[in-house]
């Protein structure tokens, strides 16, 4: 036992016939010694890893959250001049090495959106200048002086064609900033696909030169849910109405326009092929680009505007627009459109 810094030890021992009782006592000096410096190493240790752990999780939480930190700091810097910068991505294949690419990818398609809505705003400009400005010179120079019923009446018709156009072009330019600020469809309904080009084929006004137009369903019998697709039907008739005017108006004289209807598995594909001057392989990149147009059909009337519309309401569509030209050869125009209810699923 022990009792303070002490230790006793008792015993009952016989001596010379006698039980005797012994008791003895001691101080362990240098256990005690030892004891102590036990204690106070277990002590520092205690401290020093205790520090040691502070140090140890500053210094590894700065180097965890040190990408994090140029993250923000390069995204603070990011503005409407700017979008061209892109954040640091860390090494290696973390969760922050996606989430850079990720908020890389977004600026990306921002700097992209941005670039092509300073574009639009640049042309659209441009473009309803020039109608405003015949407009207004053409109504000037009949306002210099009197002039017989005759030439009043040729005033207005030009006016008027040109009033036409720019409200043509009005209705293309509020069309695509609608179809381009949007990513899913609005109004959908179910219709078939041959009746919406048989119309367009049909439709007034869409083929002021009679080009002859031949139409050819490629199916003997076909289901009517391999003709049924889903969508905005009005939208889609302007996509397929600007591809079909661009064939009768780039087709030559006396050759025929041909439209045809293919149903597939999964999908509808309506083919449009004109026999026309075709297009240069050098400008089969830039065609879809808005308000762009080939100089060997600046004499032809148009925008540019109608093939760029017209894949962006085709790929809402979840489908497809190719075109295959060859100069001298004329062009096929080939759009698909995914089935309401396809039989290979």
């Amino acid at each position: 036992m022990q009792i303070g810094l002490r230790q006793f030890v008792a015993c009952t021992k016989l001596i010379n016939n006698h039980y005797s009782d012994i008791i003895v006592s001691a101080f362990d000096k240098n256990g005690r010694r030892l004891l102590n410096n036990l204690k106070i190493t277990l002590v520092t240790g205690y401290l020093a890893s205790i520090l040691l752990i502070i140090l140890l999780g500053l210094y590894f939480s700065r180097e965890t959250f040190a990408p994090i930190a140029k993250i923000i700091n390069a995204s603070e810097k990011i503005s409407g001049s700017g979008l061209h910068m892109r954040v640091p991505t860390p090494k290696g294949k973390g969760e922050l090495v996606k989430l850079a690419n990720t908020i890389n990818a977004s600026l990306a398609r921002i700097e992209t959106a941005f670039n092509m809505q300073k574009q639009f705003v640049s042309h659209a400009s441009h473009e309803l200048r020039t109608p405003v400005t015949a407009l207004a010179g053409e109504l000037e120079l009949a306002l210099m002086k009197e002039r017989t019923a005759t030439e009043y009446q040729t005033v207005i018709a030009s006016t008027l064609e040109d009033s036409r156009r720019l409200s043509q072009l009005i209705d293309q330019l509020l069309l695509f900033a609608q179809t381009s600020g949007t990513e899913e469809l609005h109004s959908k309904t179910r219709f078939r696909l041959d009746e919406l080009v048989l119309d367009l084929i049909t439709k007034p006004g869409l083929n002021p030169e009679n080009r002859e137009i031949k139409f050819e369903l490629e199916s003997s019998d076909p289901d009517e849910e391999m003709l049924m697709v889903e969508g905005n039907e009005q939208l889609l008739s302007v996509a397929i109405g600007n591809i079909l005017d661009n064939a009768i108006k780039y087709s030559h004289e006396d050759h025929p326009v041909r439209v045809s209807l293919k149903p597939f598995d999964t999908q509808i594909n309506v083919t449009i092929v004109d026999q026309g001057s075709g297009i240069p392989s050098s400008e089969m990149n830039l065609i879809f680009e808005p308000f762009y147009r080939s100089d060997t059909v600046s004499s032809k009337p148009g925008f540019g505007i109608g093939l760029s519309l017209a894949r962006r309401i085709i790929e809402l569509h979840y489908g497809e627009l190719n075109i295959l030209s060859e100069p001298g050869k004329g062009t096929t125009v080939i759009i698909s459109i995914p089935l309401v209810n396809p039989s290979g699923l």
